[in-house]
C-alpha cells in the first residue's frame, strides 16, 4: 500500500486539493490507520500553530534611517488643510450655477443738479423687475 506523502497530507488537511484528489485522499485515510494518525497529528499541530500569538517587529529596510512615515507626520496638518481647500473649492465650483439668469434693466435718463461744491446728488427713482 502506498501511503500519502507529507505534502499531499498537508494539502488534504488545509483542503487545497482538487475535488478528485481530495476524495481519493479521503478514501485512503479512511482505510489506512497510519495515514489517519498522521493526518490527526498534522491537524493538531496546525491548530496549535494557529493559536499562537506572536508580536513580530520587522526591521526597517536597509538604506532607510528612522521612521519612513516621519515626513508625513510633520506635514499632516498641511496635507489636511490642502485636502480641505481642494474639496471646498470643488464643491463650490460644482454647486454654483454656471449660467446666471440676466435681469433686464431699463435706464432712465435724469438730470441731476450739481451743488456748488461740485458733487451731484443721485437718488434711485424706480426699480422694477422687467420680467413681470
Amino acid at each position: 500500500m502506498i501511503h500519502l506523502d507529507e505534502d499531499k497530507l498537508l494539502q488534504y488537511v488545509l483542503k487545497t486539493l482538487g475535488e478528485a484528489e481530495y476524495e481519493e485522499a479521503r478514501g485512503h485515510i479512511a482505510g489506512c490507520a497510519s495515514c489517519r494518525l498522521a493526518q490527526r497529528r498534522m491537524h493538531d499541530e496546525l491548530g496549535r500553530i494557529a493559536s499562537l500569538h506572536m508580536d513580530v517587529e520587522l526591521p526597517d529596510p536597509p538604506g532607510l534611517s528612522g521612521n519612513a512615515r516621519e515626513p508625513y507626520r510633520k506635514w499632516r496638518w498641511a496635507i489636511g488643510l490642502a485636502a480641505g481647500f481642494i474639496l471646498g473649492f470643488l464643491s463650490a465650483t460644482i454647486s454654483v450655477d454656471s449660467h446666471p439668469n440676466p435681469v433686464p434693466q431699463r435706464l432712465v435718463p435724469a438730470v441731476a443738479p450739481a451743488s456748488r461744491v461740485g458733487y451731484a446728488s443721485c437718488q434711485a427713482l424706480e426699480i422694477r423687475d422687467a420680467r413681470r
